[in-house]
């Protein structure tokens, strides 16, 4: 597994900040990558906001990094988020968009997971040690007969469907978070489930301690 460290480019922060912000998410078009990184998709929980921002290197390949903020009700405006900080990034050997990406691995019709890997943030709650703990940070790959992931707690209330704006899907858990992530196709009455669910927990052992920033490795 390779660990993409170096720095990024203060423009993707911005997008970052942005999506969470409200500007909407867009899908990988060739178009849109040709002009410059991308916002795929964001993910809120709280005051924690993740963003998963796509874009295209100068070797050709499709890169994938994941920015990381919060909102301080005492730091500014309400509701304002503070400046994402870079978490990590991986590198795609196969474009998603493309039908052979999307298919390979995909036979039973259930998101795939791409990249998944544990960071440690101050959430601060007061579960966490001093406020620290351990994040998992998910990306999945969605089947291509689905035009939604609906994403599922454990208590078995939809926390959320993503729009179809993108094949990738973010997906953060907190310890002790569990959910169900299920492929749909909308149809004239609403949604059917395509292929199988994927169950992803967050429960860290005692004694699990991953390094600040700790980056997300290369996809196969």
């Amino acid at each position: 597994m390779t660990r993409e460290k170096r720095a990024r480019p203060p423009a993707m922060a911005g997008i970052a900040r942005r999506a969470l912000e409200g500007a909407p998410a867009r899908g990988p078009s060739e178009a849109d990558l040709a002009v410059g990184p991308v916002a795929a998709d964001v993910w809120i929980r709280g005051d924690l906001g993740f963003v998963l921002v796509l874009h295209r290197r100068d070797d050709g390949f499709l890169g994938e990094e994941v920015y990381h903020s919060f909102r301080d009700p005492e730091g500014g405006p309400e509701g304002a988020w503070s400046e994402c900080d870079h978490l990590g990034g991986s590198v795609w050997r196969l474009d998603p968009k493309e039908a052979r990406a999307r298919g390979t691995g995909l036979a039973n019709g259930a998101p795939m997971v791409v990249t998944d890997d544990e960071v440690r943030l101050h959430t601060g709650r007061a579960s966490g040690d001093e406020g620290w703990e351990p994040v998992r940070i998910v990306v999945l790959l969605a089947p291509r007969e689905a035009d939604a992931l609906a994403i599922t707690g454990a208590d078995g209330t939809s926390s959320r469907r993503r729009p179809p704006t993108s094949p990738l899907a973010l997906v953060v858990l907190l310890p002790g978070d569990r959910v169900r992530v299920r492929a749909t196709r909308s149809t004239g009455g609403g949604h059917v489930p395509v292929g199988e669910p994927v169950d992803l927990d967050h429960t860290p052992p005692p004694d699990s301690d991953p390094d600040p920033g700790s980056a997300i490795g290369d996809c196969p």
